[in-house]
């Protein structure tokens, strides 16, 4: 399953027939804390940006609670 690469190389090598279909592999329990905290930290990050960008959409199209909608550049005649 491994074999050597060289004399400075000092971790296996695997071939690409056992290492194919994408296995995770987390052995320590500070590996799987770290995966863990990111697939949380991109899903808390995807949220912020959603709960942003409503925010922000509602300021910029004028329909914020505090007045009635924006009409920004209409002329009237």
């Amino acid at each position: 399953m491994s074999k050597s690469r060289s004399d400075h190389d000092t971790g296996p090598v695997y071939s690409a027939r056992d290492v194919r279909q994408g296995d995770i592999v987390l052995r320590k329990p500070w590996e799987r804390g770290v995966f863990i905290a990111g697939l949380v930290g991109a899903v808390v990050l995807a949220l912020v940006l959603v709960l942003v960008g409503v925010h922000f959409g509602r300021v910029y199209s004028g329909q914020d609670a505090n007045g009635p909608p924006a009409q920004i550049g209409m002329i009237k005649s």
